[in-house]
């Protein structure tokens, strides 16, 4: 962890956001906050190469330009679809993106969130990423 090290967080929930930038900056990770989809896009386009965040949290469910839309969109930039995006919501599993590194359900376990922001802000993650759209937090009883 590096205080260096930008974490984005896209969330519409003024509580939530604070929460989550409160338990980054804890970490030791600079936070920058967006409400919203397009808010977030606008941020990232006007960012230099080497001035992006480490990694993005994103909620779905948004007004404006929600998350589904904004993983569809930052497939226009080379630079912001590296990006690693961890989705977090209270959607059904039946409707998470494919396009995610992972996928939170909310209420998160802020372990679980801190570990994978650890895993994909370390210089060692961001050379070896591997996508996948696991859904974490899942029950498995039935």
């Amino acid at each position: 962890m590096s205080f260096y090290q930008t974490v984005m967080i896209v969330e519409d929930d003024d509580a939530i956001r604070d929460a989550m930038r409160m338990i980054v900056e804890s970490e030791g990770y600079l936070a920058v906050t967006a409400r919203n989809g397009k808010e977030a896009l606008d941020y990232l386009r006007a960012r230099k190469d080497d001035d992006t965040p480490c990694m993005i949290l994103l909620d779905l469910m948004m007004p404006e330009m929600n998350g589904w839309e904004f993983l569809e969109m930052r497939r226009s930039s080379d630079i912001i679809a590296a990006i690693p995006v961890i989705v977090v919501t209270a959607a059904s599993p039946s409707k998470m993106p494919g396009n995610a590194n992972k996928v939170l359900r909310k209420p998160v376990d802020i372990e679980r969130l801190l570990h994978h922001i650890d895993q994909f802000c370390s210089q060692t993650a961001k050379d070896e990423i591997i996508c996948s759209s696991e859904v974490v937090g899942e029950s498995k009883a039935g």
